[in-house]
């Protein structure tokens, strides 16, 4: 049986912020962008009480929570403490597999010799980050990643639950739905259609009737509804997608304003392969109009790239023949995806042009300047 842990950090940004201001101790602090169209990225406990929760528009949060505190993300010094917290997971095993800032799964399987043993290191890993970090996580310990993931939300904040082999049947039992990994509101609205409101509802399902109904998600439902879930814990976890994205304060109906940020969403996408040493085969833009339909469009290509110029010209060329809406836009991104390590390039059977490799040196030189001096001091044009 495997020992799987699952850290959680509490109300992560906005206990930060309170670390580092002891005025804001029991206020209810929101994080987040502060501008017209901002949304919250965190709220602490306090703040939740008032219904705030996360990506819920800042204009809303305010109406819910007046007198609250809204604070902009400082993302580098989230960074900063996220960093500490992973050095305390892998003192205790190699087998770490962030899934953001706050969060991560841990596999001590191979480093303790029991369950009981796991329960232990749990609460001495919980200890030490309050420690070293003055800030609080929530736990969860169990046979595999679905189930641990489940008892840290149990009890937050500050929580720590375990879930033996022999109660899973009872914990599962009378949870709703919405609880399963992968459950969103339009697969737990078609479950309830179905009359499936519990994972013990979902339980009498046969096999064959979810896999007919869910398709390769069926079988998934079936076995996470008994507590099965063979994921591993991968501590090299294999990035999908690299993309960024933008909310205007006031909706553009400019189409070269808009491709103006495009070139500044590509140059950041760029930026960010090359500096993790990746390529990518799928370039592709999302559109959000005034009256938020989104759409997005995108284009597979023939061997991979991290060269800013081919990213913001393909994206481009996809706005310009794929977007047709003559609308506003509220939200333009740009994104990549099909990532390979910059190991695994497709060789050419040529040596790279001259017009290819001066590219590379512009990438380069730009890379360099920005990493020196920011970002924004300087940038490609359209």
């Amino acid at each position: 049986m495997r020992s799987i842990i699952h850290i959680d950090m509490d109300a992560f940004f906005a206990s930060v912020e309170k670390l580092d201001n002891i005025e804001l101790k029991g206020k209810p602090v929101i994080v987040g962008g502060l501008g017209k169209r901002g949304v919250v990225a965190t709220a602490s406990y306090e703040a939740r009480k008032y219904g705030i929760k996360s990506a819920m528009p800042i204009s809303k949060a305010k109406k819910l929570c007046p007198g609250g505190i809204f604070l902009s993300s400082r993302i580098e010094r989230y960074h900063e403490i996220s960093k500490k917290i992973r050095r305390i997971f892998l003192s205790y095993t190699p087998k770490v597999e962030p899934i953001s800032l706050d969060e991560a799964f841990l596999d001590v399987t191979e480093t303790v010799g029991s369950f009981d043993s796991a329960i232990a290191k749990a609460g001495k890993i919980k200890r030490e980050i309050q420690k070293k970090t003055g800030l609080t996580c929530s736990a969860g310990v169990a046979p595999n990643k679905f189930l641990a993931k489940l008892a840290s939300d149990m009890q937050k904040p500050n929580g720590f639950v375990v879930i033996r082999k022999n109660k899973i049947d009872k914990i599962l039992k009378g949870l709703p739905v919405s609880k399963i990994w992968g459950v969103g509101k339009v697969t737990e609205q078609k479950l309830n259609n179905m009359g499936i409101q519990t994972i013990n509802d979902l339980k009498q399902i046969p096999r064959n009737r979810l896999k007919n109904v869910f398709g390769k998600q069926g079988e998934k439902l079936y076995e996470l509804a008994r507590g099965i879930d063979s994921s591993p814990v991968e501590p090299h976890r294999h990035v999908k997608s690299i993309s960024q994205e933008i909310t205007f304060g006031e909706d553009l109906k400019n189409s070269e304003k808009v491709k103006s940020f495009i070139v500044r969403l590509s140059e950041e996408v760029g930026s960010a392969l090359r500096k993790k040493k990746f390529r990518a085969k799928t370039v592709k833009i999302k559109v959000r109009f005034s009256d938020f339909t989104t759409i997005t469009r995108q284009i597979s290509l023939g061997i991979s790239t991290n060269s800013t110029e081919i990213i913001r010209n393909i994206a481009i060329k996809l706005f310009e023949e794929r977007v047709t809406r003559n609308q506003a836009v509220r939200l333009i991104g740009v994104g990549t995806s099909n990532i390979t390590n910059i190991k695994e390039k497709q060789l050419s059977l040529f040596s790279e042009t001259k017009n290819e490799q001066k590219i590379k040196k512009i990438d380069d030189v730009l890379d360099e300047i920005r990493e020196k001096f920011g970002k924004n001091i300087i940038r490609r044009g359209i």
